[in-house]
């Protein structure tokens, strides 16, 4: 019998014991460490398919105990809005096995920013996948990571509070909006 439900997975806590979860949403990364742990208690063999690749999200301690589903790891799956294919990532859960995934705890790679050129200003332009924003000014936060001045050196430095780290090297997220590593 296969059952489809739709439903908030920040307020439904019950969808987290579907077999297959279809999780094609933009969520905004303040949600990821509670997400990660909602996705740890999903029943073994569960299938997940999601835009973000899970690395990204899993912002928690919780040991990830998802696999990649197939040797390729993603698949295109026809939406409302690309008929032709949306990429999804395809994961199965087995708590038995030992974690597979390569989780970062500084979440350097995930980046709700993506730059645009605007030819008729002249002028790079910001869009947040996340809140659907565009903005003229680079933004100084990216997922996990903001960006700091240093009076004293007169430079930028990144910090990620989550991780409650600081750097003079750009993290990725970053690096792809334009910043560089500190000199």
């Amino acid at each position: 019998k296969l059952v489809f439900v739709c439903g908030d997975f920040l307020e439904e806590p019950s969808l987290f014991q579907a077999d297959i979860l279809v999780f094609a949403v933009q969520v905004p990364c303040q949600h990821f460490e509670k997400l990660a742990v909602c996705f740890s208690k999903c029943p073994a063999s569960a299938i997940l398919l999601t835009f973000v690749e899970l690395p990204q999200m899993w912002w928690t301690s919780t040991e990830c105990r998802w696999h990649i589903f197939d040797p390729k790891g993603h698949e295109h799956y026809s939406t409302s809005w690309n008929p032709a294919g949306h990429l999804f990532h395809v994961y199965q859960h087995d708590p038995k096995r030992p974690a597979s995934l390569c989780i970062s705890p500084l979440q350097e790679d995930y980046c709700n920013w993506q730059a645009f050129w605007d030819e008729e200003k002249k002028s790079w332009y910001y869009f947040d996948h996340e809140t659907e924003e565009y903005v003229y000014t680079r933004p100084t936060q990216c997922g996990a990571w903001a960006v700091c001045f240093c009076d004293e050196w007169k430079c930028n430095f990144y910090h990620n509070a989550r991780a409650d780290h600081s750097q003079w090297q750009a993290p990725a997220c970053l690096k792809q909006l334009g910043y560089r590593d500190s000199e």
